[in-house]
């Protein structure tokens, strides 16, 4: 998937950060532990420190209760996780966010067939009132396409005479989201024959525009009635602005008849027709122009005036085999018709795409649910050879999070088995395990509480929770062997290692989550510093007491004989 060019530094950085630290850990921390005590003038206490009793009496307590009643707080816990999946739906997606980059993109799109000079006169007169406004820094414009790749995620726009870009910079960042509204209606009224788009660089891999649905057919007519029907619903849409379709406005087209037995008669080949029109039209070489390096061709044709008008046409002379003076309309029709410029395909389909780009506080993918639960309502409407997809930013979410899900067994495989060789059993293995899903409800709970989407840079915080809340389960369930191994029975076991083994990974959990905190403020990385803040915390809670309630359960002196 594309969303791995921006998203591998996570895993390199985690993974290279993981590897230093237990290495740090394994060799340094013993070495500096023996120096630090050999060197404290303090005496020894006799007495075992593991714990401080007076200092936990509190989570004793509550620990006490939920292995008296586990029932009650296995349904306490099973509330919370639950709880916790439900309210997924009532947190906003989104793929990517917008980046913190100053720079604002204005894309000029005219009628298409339009040529360079009438782009160049808008662009022009636009850049003139840009340069106008207060605070901007420069403008730069490109005729003809879009900018070059100086953004790794910029979209590309292919050259066509009907477009342009400018590419916008005002003086400071704060300023970029309230130029982009006023550059917006500045232009539109400036410019009304172009539909002008004002956008700002992604963080994430280019969608063409958040919202988008697809309209496949083999029948071009139905196409276009659905695809009416699906534009109008976008068009009432608050949060949707520059609604169109990915086909343009119909233009006029010329279109000729020839008599084919007229020009036999005649003695005239299409050929020469052609020839005769492109005289009149676009104009014929006759010779090159050497400039320095460039040659540039020579062409005979008529002034604009002469040529742009249909009776024009119709004066056209072409000369027979005979060298007779035949008048054009004696073997050509003339009649002016209304197309579309560009027609798309899909699948070997006719393919309509309408797209529109968002505005206000919500998220491309609620503001797409929103529209496909109206243009459901009418889906019974379209013809049966109409097929709905959804695009944009939805689209490539998926495919960016299927990419992920694609790898994720092999991870819960790699990690269950690691699990089994350091705990040697398979149903410890899958005890440490049950507690690794209980992070998304935290998760999802502190991204409603801090109001930020659930995007796919905070998917993977979520998925990187797994680790971490394992890591704790591990050390909590090798504390109570420990325990056992010391001659306790199974109760004392899993109160006295849970109680000493409480500080450490609150600590290490807490140290975990205050590390995010700088991260929060974040455009890019904050949601995923939250989600990891939020599942930590709730999962680190929640594991010190399932953790102890199953062990309980499944190793009691009277069920322990039944585990494998």
């Amino acid at each position: 998937s594309e969303v791995g060019e921006y998203t591998f530094a996570i895993f390199a950085v985690t993974g290279i950060s993981l590897l230093v630290s237990w290495f740090v850990s394994i060799f340094f921390v013993p070495v500096f532990g023996y120096w630090m005590i050999s060197m404290s003038k303090k005496k020894k206490s006799s007495k075992h420190e593991t714990f401080r009793r007076d200092n936990h009496e509190t989570f004793r307590n509550i620990l006490n209760f939920s292995m008296s009643k586990k029932l009650i707080s296995l349904s306490i816990i099973f509330f919370i996780f639950l709880l916790g999946f439900l309210s997924f739906k009532n947190v906003e997606k989104q793929f990517f966010p917008d980046s913190n980059r100053s720079e604002i993109l204005v894309d000029v799109y005219l009628p298409e067939r339009s040529s360079t000079r009438e782009t160049e006169a808008v662009v022009k007169k636009l850049e003139k009132k840009v340069m106008e406004m207060p605070n901007i820094l420069n403008v730069v414009s490109w005729l003809g396409s879009g900018a070059p790749r100086f953004f790794l995620p910029i979209d590309i726009i292919f050259p066509n005479p009907n477009v342009a870009q400018l590419v916008i910079t005002p003086e400071k960042r704060e300023m970029r989201d309230e130029m982009s509204e006023k550059i917006r209606y500045m232009a539109s009224t400036l410019i009304p024959e172009a539909r002008i788009r004002v956008k700002v660089l992604p963080n994430g891999p280019p969608v063409p525009y958040p919202v988008s649905f697809r309209l496949l057919s083999d029948d071009e007519k139905n196409l276009k009635e659905a695809a009416s029907k699906v534009q109008t619903i976008l068009a009432k849409h608050p949060n949707l602005i520059n609604v169109h379709n990915n086909w343009g406005i119909k233009s006029s087209i010329i279109n000729l008849s020839v008599d084919d037995a007229r020009a036999r008669e005649f003695g005239i080949t299409p050929f020469k027709i052609a020839e005769a029109l492109k005289v009149r039209s676009y104009g014929t070489e006759i010779g090159e122009f050497r400039d320095d390096k460039l040659l540039l061709p020579i062409l005979f044709r008529l002034n604009k005036n002469d040529r742009d008008e249909v009776f024009d046409l119709r004066g056209i002379i072409i000369s027979s085999e005979k060298g007779e003076a035949i008048p054009l309309d004696k073997i050509v029709k003339f009649s002016v018709d209304w197309e579309y410029p560009v027609i798309w395909r899909y699948d070997n389909k006719f393919s309509m795409s309408i797209q529109a780009d968002t505005v206000g506080e919500l998220q491309s993918p609620t503001i797409t649910n929103q529209v496909l639960l109206e243009i459901n309502k009418i889906k019974n409407e379209f013809a049966d050879n109409v097929e709905l997809q959804v695009g944009g930013t939805v689209e490539e979410s998926s495919k960016g999070q299927n990419s992920i899900i694609t790898g994720l067994p092999i991870m819960f495989f790699l990690i269950f088995t690691l699990l089994v060789i350091q705990l040697s059993s398979v149903s410890k293995s899958l005890l440490v395990f049950v507690t690794a899903p209980l992070g998304v409800s935290g998760a999802l709970f502190a991204l409603i509480l801090f109001d930020m989407p659930l995007g796919f840079v905070a998917g993977l915080g979520i998925v990187a929770l797994i680790g971490m809340i394992v890591r704790n389960s591990v050390i909590l369930v090798d504390q109570i062997e420990r325990e056992r191994l010391s001659g306790k029975d199974v109760l004392n076991s899993v109160v006295d290692a849970t109680l000493g083994r409480f500080r450490p990974i609150i600590l290490t959990a807490g140290t975990a989550a205050l590390a995010m905190v700088p991260l929060t403020k974040s455009i890019f990385w904050g949601p995923m510093a939250v989600a990891i803040m939020g599942g930590l915390v709730i999962a680190t809670i929640l594991s010190l007491i399932l953790i102890p309630i199953l062990y309980s359960i499944f190793y009691s002196e009277k069920t322990s004989s039944k585990i494998f």
